[in-house]
């Protein structure tokens, strides 16, 4: 009768695996904090890649729809600058190139 059989695992077996567990699971949660704050930093970054992509897009059509005289509507891509109030110097005409010429 002393030779009884015995099932299961000893404590120190049982100790040793919890230990490796809570390793394996620290391990993954700070993978997985990581990724979560890279995704919300990523998302932030996008929203504002957009919304600067989006003025970008308004302030191109504001200045295209800009005309170098508004009684003459035959070249839409120049852009006439105006004197500042006060200023007796003529208005500048920029075009599409980027050359300036006298009005």
């Amino acid at each position: 009768m002393t030779n009884t059989l015995r099932r299961g695992f000893t404590l120190l077996e049982v100790m040793v695996v919890t230990v490796i567990l809570a390793m394996v699971i620290m391990v993954a949660s700070e993978a997985l904090d990581r990724g979560s704050r890279l995704s919300e930093r990523l998302s932030i970054e996008n929203d504002l890649v957009n919304k600067t992509n989006q003025t970008l897009n308004d302030m191109a059509m504001e200045l295209r729809s800009v005309n170098a005289d508004p009684g003459d509507a035959t070249n839409p891509s120049e852009l006439v600058v105006g004197p500042t109030s006060g200023s007796p110097v003529a208005g500048t005409l920029y075009n599409s190139a980027g050359s300036i010429r006298p009005a």
